[in-house]
């Protein structure tokens, strides 16, 4: 109990679990939770990896109707992780989601 980096861990298994069976917004509630608690923890190995996967999903989901707040949000969270993945050693990540983001504006 009040394990929150575990409680973190197991939220973003369920959103992968989720993304896995297409269902979005079960998988946003997780992936959300799962960022937020990453945040709290200020864990960047986990807020950049996670934040991909939830920033991706936010955009698709501003893609699909939804608003420019949300897709200010998926942005913001995408060049998070983009800034954090070279300190983590993934710097071809890193270039990937620069271009991606790129895109994206």
């Amino acid at each position: 109990m009040g394990d929150v980096d575990g409680i973190a861990h197991a939220r973003w298994a369920l959103g992968r679990i989720a993304l896995a069976e297409q269902d979005p917004q079960l998988a946003l509630d997780h992936l959300g939770a799962s960022y937020g608690m990453f945040m709290q923890l200020g864990r960047l190995d986990a807020i950049s990896i996670v934040g991909i996967h939830f920033g991706q999903l936010l955009l698709a989901m501003a893609d699909d109707g939804g608003d420019e707040a949300t897709k200010k949000t998926a942005v913001e969270i995408l060049e998070r992780s983009r800034q954090g993945l070279p300190q983590l050693g993934q710097v071809d990540l890193a270039r990937q989601l620069e271009v991606f983001l790129g895109q994206v504006s």
